[in-house]
């Protein structure tokens, strides 16, 4: 599966690869960034799940695990990420419930949670239809890039590089998922979006981020 992400491609030169983007994750106060998963805490607690397995894909190291894991009961915590991330995150955590992994493990989860991520994919809906085989009972966005324009492709300026960033058309987003039996639970506005994502051939903007929840078979 390698090959469907920009970010998880062995050959790709994007800054997910790049040692200052890494280190800058790796020596991250970890108290300061698990609020930034305050979203996924809110939806766990919220939907009484206990005793689960997650899918975090783009998950860094392991963030979203230390914001639960005082929360809820975590059967097991699997990560997505490039490489490097999977590398140093097995050797520094020495955490018997997180697992990290450069692949999409072929096993079944509770949630798929992916914050921040899927903008970076390059071929987004076959990376959904690979999570969707999993047939994981809730799949959660965090911050995606989503809503009522023409799904497109911008340039995001970050840690000095240029990478492409998505932009999806929320029907299609939905229509993805439906056709795979799951139905959307709920859609929040998130953060503002930056206008440096875009230039000045693009009429469709959105002001926001959201997160969406998507939920297998009856709500």
């Amino acid at each position: 599966m390698n090959n469907i992400f920009s970010k998880y491609n062995p050959n790709s030169k994007t800054v997910f690869n790049d040692n200052k983007w890494i280190s800058n994750e790796l020596n991250s106060s970890v108290n300061e960034r698990i609020k930034d998963h305050k979203h996924f805490v809110d939806f766990v607690l919220e939907h009484k799940l206990n005793d689960i397995t997650v899918l975090d894909f783009g998950g860094s190291f392991g963030y979203g695990y230390f914001a639960i894991k005082n929360q809820v009961a975590v059967k097991e915590y699997n990560i997505v990420e490039v490489e490097k991330i999977c590398t140093i995150g097995t050797e520094k955590f020495d955490e018997d419930k997180l697992f990290f992994s450069n692949t999409v493990p072929d096993k079944k989860f509770d949630i798929v949670y992916c914050r921040t991520a899927l903008q970076y994919v390059d071929n987004w809906v076959k990376l959904i239809q690979k999570i969707l085989s999993l047939h994981a009972k809730y799949v959660f966005f965090c911050h995606l890039s989503a809503g009522n324009i023409p799904t497109f492709l911008a340039s995001q300026r970050y840690y000095d590089n240029n990478i492409t960033y998505w932009f999806i058309n929320i029907d299609e987003l939905k229509d993805t998922f439906t056709k795979l039996g799951y139905n959307e639970l709920f859609r929040r506005e998130c953060t503002p979006v930056s206008d440096d994502l875009y230039d000045n051939s693009i009429d469709s903007k959105i002001k926001s981020t959201i997160d969406i929840a998507f939920t297998r078979g009856s709500k």
